[in-house]
């Protein structure tokens, strides 16, 4: 359900326009992630209006988040008593475009609900009966973009490609398109071809995929331009990172890239007696 921003109700609504409360607001922040390749969302809500808390406390409202795409025509309505939580999808709910909206619904009906901060258009005073299903409260409608390759292997984003003004034996990362490219030199693409095809794929992730995942976090920490955040590699590495409940602000581009690898230096070494 979609709240446009010229729909009016019976009663006041907390909502990002103004109106209806006087410097109070509802507040969610997001995050999608993968739980076993299905989609998850984490949420947070805020809600600083003490009447609807009083409700919420009551149990006689719950905060709801409604999930919507339109391309699966899939709908999900999620609700809550508590202020955060995490909400499992159905893997192939979601591709494409993604709306999420949330709300606070009223659960009972409600004598005479009132509060200190309605506008003061309404009179001093003012009461209003509530029903369920009523809206207390509402966000804007945030936007994201799912798609499969997200849950696809870490490697997917990358691209190796041959360069011939790369050095023999060095290699470069390109992040200007929607993939990474590892740029290097025809000969050692060729060489690296070769070790692909090979039964054991474990020095690609320690000398190859490491230092290159290592300089991208990198980037995608220092750019304050945020230029790369519509590729699909940025997106797809954030989405990673969620999955693992980190976030890139407060973690290390280098410890953080040894767990999206899935500690590499341990499968690359010989197993001994005690951990084979």
């Amino acid at each position: 359900m979609k709240l446009l921003p010229n729909k009016t109700f019976p009663h006041p609504v907390l909502r990002s326009i103004p109106g209806d409360y006087v410097k109070r607001s509802f507040q969610v922040t997001r995050q999608f992630s993968v739980k076993e390749n299905a989609p998850m969302l984490s949420v947070r809500f805020t809600i600083n209006e003490e009447a609807i808390t009083k409700l919420l406390e009551e149990d006689k409202a719950i905060y709801s988040l409604e999930i919507y795409c339109p391309i699966t025509f899939v709908r999900r309505i999620f609700g809550t008593n508590s202020n955060s939580g995490e909400f499992v999808l159905n893997k192939g709910d979601l591709y494409g475009q993604v709306e999420v909206n949330a709300f606070v619904i009223c659960k009972e009906c409600v004598k005479n609900y009132s509060s200190k901060n309605f506008h003061e258009e309404f009179k001093e005073g003012a009461s209003f009966d509530l029903f369920p299903g009523d809206v207390l409260a509402a966000t804007d409608t945030e936007i994201y973009y799912w798609d499969t390759e997200l849950v696809a292997p870490l490697a997917t984003v990358f691209d190796i490609v041959a360069n011939e003004n790369i050095t023999r034996g060095m290699y470069a990362v390109d992040t200007s398109g929607d993939k990474v490219k590892i740029q290097m030199h025809q000969q050692d693409k060729n060489r690296l071809e070769k070790m692909r095809q090979a039964s054991d794929k474990r020095p690609l992730a320690m000398f190859v995929y490491f230092p290159v995942v290592v300089e991208v976090l990198r980037q995608m920490k220092e750019d304050e331009n945020d230029s790369s955040k519509n590729t699909k590699w940025y997106r797809a590495i954030e989405y990673k990172i969620g999955g693992l409940g980190k976030n890139l602000e407060s973690s290390e581009p280098f410890n953080l890239a040894q767990e999206l690898l899935r500690n590499p230096l341990e499968y690359i070494l010989p197993k001994t007696e005690s951990n084979a």
